[in-house]
């Protein structure tokens, strides 16, 4: 039985169903609107007798559909011609757009399209969504846009009509419903959305729920931590403020996703899934919640301002973002808006993207490493250009200003905002969105910890302070504080290609009863040590330690409370900038223990430091003992072998098409495909293996110390396959595909040998091989080849798990 390719699944796969186009935010002076399923439908602000429809949310690719009624012209003789531009003028097409009265071409190009209403003065107008193929514009999600509908000019005696409306632009799947307001935004490539429920009730023990979707780890492989906050604003002249937990019962503090110290100001926090969805319910604020300084006037009730606020970013790992919606509605009644008796607002345009960093002193020469070298307690100058609003009347943004991350906070006497990780609140007030603010540094005790000398960076953050600020994050380059001391990890080299005997670079490394005695070739400031096993995978013995070679050109590297791994490996050594200083061998003497445990494994023999050929196992040698891992391993202790059999979440290969990927990427080598698993699964621990058309067992297998998991297909029919992990609850971790290429042809043998041909090698990396055996019953040697191959499955990188062949005529994935 023959099966389609993945391709033809794939192309036959129904798309997915889009979310509701559904009120976000009310535009302007414009009449009461009503929320519907294709967006919000409003009263002409400047011709009452006109209403139009524009969606609050416009899935990114989509096409934007406004309706209208009554747009007719002076003398209601016939319908008005209605032009469309977006962002009031400053999209502009590459196409051609014709007057629908005259058939004439429309000379300015900000006309993005026209429709002539019909004789009742209803209309329907499409808006192709921007791209740069199309405009000078493209749109991404996480951003807000406008719209403004024009008449008058396209058409004798109609009359003269300006009518505009804002929407949100929001990822694939990611909007809301009608009785949602929604808050998106978009960090590097990944864009996270919370929809709020828009009504709220004041009573007690009334509830909010809240969904979120795109709240997703930096590399994609899990779900963020989500910190939920709500605002509030009692009048529209009074000033914002969150409400706080008590610490009474059912009231407690919760700890930030970070550090894990305590923030009153945290509402709830709301895990995602691997997906980056979540749902949570909370409860809606009370008098006892309100700050102390603002009294019980803050308590929630009818038109108070009340809006949601979602970050992740303070995990490491998560994804940096900070959402605010618009205001929701309490006890029935929408808040007016702000009124801060402020001056008018400067408009602001900026000639191209926002950029800043920090300032060199007068007179100090530009080091890329250190950056600018800056006093304890002195001035930052942060420079910047590019920073405004997103529409041009609402002035330049609000920034608020990290240090490292948010690794710094302010004592909680001296906070800037209510949150205590914002370090300075940047307002740009300027026409072209350019600033020069001066930031004032912490000493040592005026930081919580206290900041250190060395190199740091600072985190500008827009989108959460301002509505209507686009939400950005911007690091700057490195600055130093005091004395320079490098800070963080330098990136990883790869181990067989970087650390060649041609890259030794003269290193020379000697253990010593306490310490490791490190010499280097050359002039070097700092060296970060890192461990390669002869895996290829990473061990840091010194954590983030950066050493400082003396003027011989060594130091020691101490060895109390260092656990070295054992056996064979490199040790490279690092310059702060991440280039390679040099490598040396390391040979550390291991004590095998018995563990006790009867189950049997295999363990590869060590291999060469300076060699790239892999250890070889092969299937039909006798297992060999474990050891015991010694107490000065940094490797993970082997878990136990769950003993259950977990189900297959589908029944089908094509059913995956469903099924999030999660992160799972697949490699081949002949037969063998290796796969490699999200980093939220560690090594060590097991997945449970299916391979798809029909969900086909093949077992639990661990994790390497490179996250890989290596799977023997060749045993399957020619064609596209699936493979499918799951940990050790049964929950999915993902797929990817795997292909079965045609085996070439063979010529016929000359002569039948009489002799029983030797079971193949099971194991043997990475090439290894097992020839299927048609259709014939399975002989003593594959009954021995599977036996071998289960007791192969506790070793990490060096297993290879061989797949059987369906029996049954139901093989190749569908």
């Amino acid at each position: 039985m023959s099966h389609p390719p993945l391709r033809r699944v794939l192309a036959a796969a129904l798309p997915a169903v889009l979310g509701a186009i559904a009120l976000a935010l009310v535009v302007g002076p414009a009449a009461p609107a009503t929320a519907g399923d294709e967006g919000t439908t409003r009263t002409g602000a400047g011709d009452p007798a006109v209403t139009f429809t524009v969606p609050d949310q416009v899935t990114k690719g989509d096409d934007l559909v406004v309706r209208g009624t009554g747009w007719l012209s002076a003398d209601g003789t016939a319908g008005s011609v209605v032009a469309v531009k977006l962002d009031q003028g400053a999209v502009s097409t590459t196409g051609v757009v014709k007057n629908p009265a005259t058939g004439q071409t429309i000379g300015n190009k900000t006309v993005v399209a026209a429709a002539q209403a019909d004789s009742s003065g209803a209309f329907t107008l499409t808006v192709p969504f921007p791209t740069s193929a199309t405009t000078n514009a493209s749109w991404a999600a996480g951003e807000q846009h406008s719209i403004t509908l024009l008449t008058g000019s396209l058409l004798p005696n109609d009359v003269v009509r300006s009518e505009s409306a804002t929407f949100d632009v929001v990822a694939p799947g990611h909007g809301c419903s009608s009785d949602q307001v929604l808050a998106s935004g978009t960090t590097g490539d990944q864009t996270a959305t919370v929809c709020a429920q828009r009504d709220v009730s004041s009573a007690a023990s009334s509830t909010l729920t809240l969904v979120g979707h795109g709240w997703l780890t930096r590399d994609g492989s899990a779900g963020s931590v989500v910190a939920i906050k709500l605002t509030s604003r009692a009048t529209p002249s009074g000033e914002d403020f969150q409400f706080v937990h008590t610490g009474a019962a059912g009231d407690a503090v919760l700890g930030r996703p970070g550090d894990g110290g305590k923030d009153a100001t945290i509402w709830a926090l709301a895990t995602a899934d691997r997906d980056g969805d979540f749902t949570v319910t909370v409860p809606v604020p009370t008098a006892a919640n309100v700050p102390a300084k603002v009294g019980a006037a803050g308590a929630p009730a009818a038109g108070h301002k009340l809006t949601v606020r979602a970050q992740s970013g303070s995990r490491a790992g998560d994804t940096a973002h900070t959402l605010e919606s618009a205001s929701l509605r309490v006890d029935g009644k929408a808040y007016p808006g702000d009124d801060d008796g402020s001056a008018p607002t400067v408009a602001c345009t900026a000639a191209g993207a926002a950029e800043a960093h920090v300032a060199y002193p007068t007179g100090q020469a530009k080091n890329s490493t250190t950056g600018p070298v800056l006093a304890r307690g002195g001035v930052l100058h942060l420079v910047g250009t590019g920073w405004c609003a997103t529409k041009a009347s609402a002035g330049g943004s609000t920034i608020a200003v990290k240090i490292d991350d948010g690794a710094y906070s302010h004592r909680p006497d001296e906070l800037v905002t209510s949150n205590a990780t914002i370090w300075a609140v940047v307002e740009v007030s300027s026409k072209d969105g350019s600033f020069d603010a001066a930031i004032t540094l912490p000493t040592g005790g005026r930081s919580v910890p206290a900041l250190p000398d060395g190199v740091h960076t600072l985190r500008l953050l827009t989108g959460s302070l301002k509505p209507g600020d686009p939400v950005r994050t911007l690091e700057t380059g490195p600055f130093t504080v005091g004395t320079y001391r490098p800070n963080g990890l330098p990136d990883l080299v790869e181990a067989r290609e970087d650390l060649t005997s041609a890259s030794r670079h003269g290193l020379a490394a000697r253990l010593g009863a306490s310490a490791v005695r490190v010499t280097v070739r050359g002039d070097e400031d700092w060296a970060f040590l890192t461990a390669y096993l002869p895996d290829g995978s990473v061990r840091y013995p010194w954590g983030d330690t950066w050493f400082r070679p003396g003027s011989a050109g060594s130091f020691r590297a101490p060895l109390d409370g260092v656990d070295l791994p054992t056996g064979s490996w490199k040790l490279a050594a690092q310059r702060p900038d991440g280039t390679l200083i040099g490598w040396a061998a390391v040979s550390v003497p291991q004590a095998a223990v018995d563990d006790g445990d009867d189950e049997p494994a295999v363990a590869p023999p060590a291999a060469d430091p300076g060699s790239d050929e892999p250890a070889r196992v092969r299937a039909d040698r006798p297992a060999a003992p474990r050891a015991k891992p010694v107490a000065a391993t940094t490797s993970p202790t082997p878990a136990a072998r769950p003993t259950t059999t977990p189900a297959a979440p589908v029944a089908d290969g094509s059913e995956l098409t469903v099924v999030p990927r999660g992160g799972v990427t697949a490699s081949a080598d002949g037969t063998v495909v290796t796969l490699t698993v999200p980093t939220a699964v560690a090594p060590g621990d097991w997945v449970y293996v299916y391979v798809f058309s029909e969900p086909t067992p093949v077992g639990w297998v661990q994790v390497d110390a490179d996250r890989h998991v290596r799977v023997d297909i060749g045993a399957l029919e020619p064609g596209e396959h699936r493979v499918l992990l799951l940990d050790a609850d049964g929950s999915t971790i993902g797929w990817a595909p795997a292909t079965v290429r045609e085996p070439p042809a063979e010529p016929a043998p000359a002569a039948v040998d009489p002799e029983p041909a030797p079971a193949p090698v099971a194991a043997q990396a990475p090439a290894a091989r097992v020839e299927a055996a048609g259709d014939e019953l399975l002989g003593s040697a594959d009954v021995a080849l599977l036996v071998a191959a289960a007791a192969l499955l506790v070793v990490g990188g060096a297993v290879v798990v061989v797949v059987r062949r369906r029996r049954s005529g139901e093989r190749g994935a569908r």
